[in-house]
């Protein structure tokens, strides 16, 4: 690509390919380890408000008192990215449940409760937390979440990281413009003078 281009040409190119090199592998790698460590802070936030709301449930699910149940799970209404909950027995029935009327997706439950843990599907957090009194399971929270706090995130680091590009693109653009000179201005200098020595035979 470069074969036959100008030396001064050649010289502002390999400085702006490596300067775009360099910043590309740093954003990546900067965004890689933000995904990561934004999805570990999702887990650890989901988990604290389903421990808390597992909690709250305890008395509800041991004298099977639906109204409390909803009740608690209402609260979950004050964080908008909870797209629905649910509270499952001890025998794995469907005890009662919450959808957010701001939910844009899926607002159903499944019938019966997955293993502990969570896990993260398209566009989704799911997490199932035991509801526990004295060591005793007395059924299963359900908690799904949306992955807007992510999105939201990652679209303003972004725009952040393309305009840290655009920006060094241009500041490395006029470093080389000027200091290649110290470079091609003599080396063109020898060019010239071994060109006229060689057409002249004047050696």
């Amino acid at each position: 690509m470069l074969k036959n281009q100008r030396l001064t040409r050649k010289l502002m190119t390999v400085i702006l390919l490596t300067n775009g090199a360099v910043l590309t592998l740093t954003c990546g790698t900067f965004l890689v380890y933000e995904l990561v460590t934004f999805r570990q802070s999702m887990v650890s936030s989901l988990s604290t408000l389903a421990q808390a709301t597992a909690a709250n449930s305890t008395a509800a699910l041991a004298f099977a008192n639906q109204d409390d149940a909803r009740y608690v799970l209402s609260g979950l209404a004050a964080d908008p990215h909870i797209e629905a909950a649910a509270l499952y027995d001890a025998t794995g029935v469907l005890f009662t449940r919450y959808t957010s009327p701001r939910a844009d997706g899926d607002a159903t439950v499944p019938d019966r409760p997955d293993s502990d843990g969570y896990r993260f599907g398209p566009g989704t957090l799911v997490l199932h937390q035991p509801v526990a009194l004295d060591d005793r399971r007395l059924g299963t929270l359900y908690l799904r979440s949306d992955l807007g706090a992510m999105y939201e995130r990652f679209t303003l680091y972004g725009g952040m990281v393309l305009g840290v590009i655009v920006l060094s693109g241009a500041v490395a653009l006029i470093l080389a413009a000027r200091l290649q000179r110290h470079i091609t201005r003599p080396v063109l200098a020898l060019a010239s003078t071994a060109t006229t020595v060689s057409g002249s035979k004047d050696y």
